[in-house]
């Protein structure tokens, strides 16, 4: 069966034209989807980067400067949970 819909606008990735989830890039400001996210190695993540945006030098030593501190929090978390008793089977 053949139905016919109505057009429809809808928001895409500001880089790879992709529908769906979609996040704003914090340096730029364009949308992009899950394949166009930037990542940076060692970095704990929590941000939200278009892959453009993550291989600019000072993105990266911005980002660098605050892993630094971030690394002891992130180990003192994980010990602690590694101490909790463990409860199921």
């Amino acid at each position: 069966m053949k139905i016919t819909k109505p057009a429809e606008e809808i928001e895409v990735c500001d880089f790879c034209s992709t529908g769906g989830y979609l996040q704003k890039c914090t340096v730029c400001g364009q949308q992009f989807c899950f394949h166009c996210e930037g990542s940076v190695m060692c970095s704990w993540g929590f941000f939200h980067l278009c892959e453009e945006c993550v291989q600019r030098e000072d993105v990266q030593k911005t980002i660098g400067r605050y892993t630094r501190q971030l690394t002891p929090i992130y180990e003192k978390r994980t010990k602690a949970l590694k101490r909790l008793k463990r409860i199921h089977k």
